[in-house]
């Protein structure tokens, strides 16, 4: 279904009711102006038809002045009968509407005998037909004059109608959420407008206590589990050095500490998302630094796989963007890239605003890759986490303005493309 907006609606709503309007007023003036014609008509030959016959009783050898539109007809005998028009020859006393046929028009029609006379009064419509025929052309004319400036009006019209609600629509639209700013409602709305303006501030003041409590919420959660993470984290790094630990108690304190990184990687992102940071703290960021600040957690699990890591990134590439969001995407990203690699390596290059990250792992079939941004949505069975990872690169990059592709392939590895479309390249 076609959606327009509501300034077409109504402009459109105006043209076609006045449209309308014109063409019922019309139809209705023709058929009243039919009906009159019809009954003006009627009184008129039988007033004349009187007129005759007292006139030619009065003064019998006196021709009495008629209009060109009238003839009077009066037969005494055969011969005056036979003289009479073929139309008029054989009729019964009465009135009647008779077209005579060959474009002469109506004939209107009144007869009487009076005693051995018969009386007879004919009307010709023809002037009336033309005056008829003029005023179609009129009621046509004003038709389509109204359907070539009505569409004008109506625009007008809505446009006027709708403007402050435009208005309204324009401040709403760069509002953001918990942004202090002059209320909506103002002196001089229209009422309608009024109470949705005083609305729409009940709403924003709603969603900045609402904010409030979110981030007093996020805060006090970052403070609480930051806490006994730093006592895990400590704790197994602790174990890691006794060297009393068996390799599999050793193991296993390892798979502890993987777990709380994953956790506080996890806490971070879902924290960002929720304190609202994106464009709150963009700054020059040397890319190559910031990739190899990020791999560097990551070596001890790439050398254990014997994987090969390569940074194709010029040392003096600088980009302006919030480095908190570009740190949490490229982590997610790259323990992905991890996981599933079993052979052969990573590479991390920088091309046309584009920061690439190809690996050779066991790809991403065809039908799971509209699917692989999903929450939850885990392309394998055997993969780590809780399936949230790549749902957050995705919310992170949407609120950035960054655009992220991926190609991928079953046995042929999996490339991650990010446009930095706002970033700036120094």
């Amino acid at each position: 279904m076609i959606k327009t907006d509501l300034r077409f609606r109504i402009a459109a709503a105006i043209t076609v009711t006045c449209i309308l309007l014109v063409t019922i007023t019309g139809g209705l003036l023709y058929a009243a102006s039919e009906k009159l014609e019809e009954s003006l008509v009627q009184q008129l030959v039988s007033e004349e038809l009187n007129f005759l016959i007292q006139h030619h009783q009065n003064l019998p050898s006196h021709t009495r002045e008629v209009s060109p539109s009238v003839t009077h007809y009066i037969v005494g005998n055969v011969a005056e009968e036979a003289a009479l028009p073929p139309y008029v020859r054989g009729l019964e006393p009465g009135l009647y509407d008779i077209d005579i046929g060959e474009g002469r028009g109506e004939r209107h029609i009144a007869l009487r005998d009076v005693g051995s006379t018969r009386y007879i009064v004919v009307y010709d419509l023809g002037p009336y037909e033309e005056r008829e025929e003029e005023f179609k052309l009129l009621v046509a004319a004003l038709l389509l004059l109204i359907i070539v400036i009505t569409p004008f009006i109506g625009i007008f019209l809505s446009n006027f109608l709708v403007r402050q609600l435009t208005q309204l629509t324009q401040k709403v639209a760069v509002l953001s959420p918990g942004e202090t700013t002059a209320p909506l409602y103002q002196e001089g709305l229209e009422r309608e407008v009024g109470i949705l303006a005083g609305t729409l501030d009940v709403y924003q003041q709603r969603i900045k206590e609402m904010l409030r409590r979110e981030q007093e919420f996020t805060a006090n959660v970052s403070h609480e589990l930051r806490t006994p993470l730093t006592e895990i984290r400590t704790s197994c790094e602790l174990l890691t050095l006794d060297a009393g630990l068996s390799e599999k108690s050793r193991a296993r304190v390892l798979y502890i500490a993987k777990a709380e990184q994953d956790m506080r990687a996890h806490m971070e992102a879902l924290l960002f998302l929720a304190r609202d940071q994106a464009d709150a703290s963009k700054e020059t960021v040397a890319l190559r630094e910031c990739v190899e600040d990020i791999v560097a957690p990551l070596r001890t699990e790439i050398a254990a796989k014997k994987l090969t890591l390569t940074v194709d990134i010029e040392p003096h590439l600088s980009l302006q963007l919030n480095r908190r969001a570009l740190h949490l995407v490229l982590l997610n990203i790259l323990k992905n890239a991890v996981n599933f690699t079993a052979t052969g390596g990573i590479r991390l290059s920088f091309e046309h605003d584009s920061l690439f990250i190809a690996d050779t792992g066991v790809g991403i079939a065809a039908d799971a890759l509209h699917r692989i941004f999903d929450r939850h949505y885990r392309g394998s069975d055997s993969s780590d986490g809780f399936g949230i990872g790549l749902d957050i690169v995705k919310r992170i990059c949407e609120r950035e303005q960054w655009d992220i592709r991926l190609d991928s392939s079953p046995d042929h590895g999996t490339t991650v493309r990010i446009d930095f479309q706002q970033a700036s390249v120094a």
